[in-house]
């Protein structure tokens, strides 16, 4: 049977259904869920993992204003660390995501994420609010670490499209490190139009 979820602030909403093993031992708890009518907002997202922080939250609200995604979601493994993917559209592209997840309710462990996602088509300047960025394909592998802040680490991301100011720029490399204080990247351009190293 298909349960549906929805967050208090809404913007995070769908049908959950699957089992689960191992109760009532929280750490040897195996999940194995499908989640189909998923719909959130960035806004809603940000709430969302914020409820996960140890403290702190995690304000999405400025990127993809007007934005919803729709798609589905599994996860499968034990309840403190397992694995999900997610497939997602919008008016404004999609997105697919494939991650583990680490020491999610282990307390005073931070919560790591490591994976990769991928974007088709997702318009970056909706995504920001410019009007210089266009529509971006690429692939990036990634880790997060949620705790009082979150931080991301990205090894490798590989853009096969970016289009700025109305021209399509192709591969375009790139690797760095984000979090709430600063933002390091590298990037580098094989698109005789655009190229570059910084």
């Amino acid at each position: 049977k298909k349960i549906r979820f929805s967050s208090q602030d809404g913007g995070f909403s769908g049908k959950v259904n699957g089992r689960m093993k191992g109760i009532p031992e929280t750490f040897d708890m195996w999940i194995d869920a499908n989640v189909t009518d998923l719909n959130l907002t960035t806004e809603g997202l940000g709430r969302f993992v914020t409820q996960w922080m140890r403290g702190g939250s995690l304000d999405l609200s400025k990127f993809g204003k007007g934005t919803s995604f729709h798609g589905k979601a599994a996860a499968k493994g034990f309840l403190n660390n397992f694995n999900a993917t997610a497939t997602l559209s919008s008016k404004n592209g999609n997105i697919k995501a494939e991650a583990k997840l680490d020491e999610i309710i282990r307390v005073g462990s931070p919560i790591t994420i490591s994976g990769a996602v991928t974007t088709k088509d997702l318009n970056i300047g909706k995504m920001i609010g410019s009007e210089i960025a266009g529509p971006a394909s690429a692939r990036a592998r990634l880790s997060m670490t949620i705790d009082e802040n979150l931080s991301i680490d990205m090894d490798t991301l590989e853009i096969s499209r970016l289009n700025l100011k109305g021209y399509d720029y192709s591969d375009v490399l790139a690797k760095g490190h984000y979090d709430q204080q600063s933002l390091n990247t590298t990037i580098i351009s094989k698109d005789p139009n655009l190229n570059f190293i910084f």
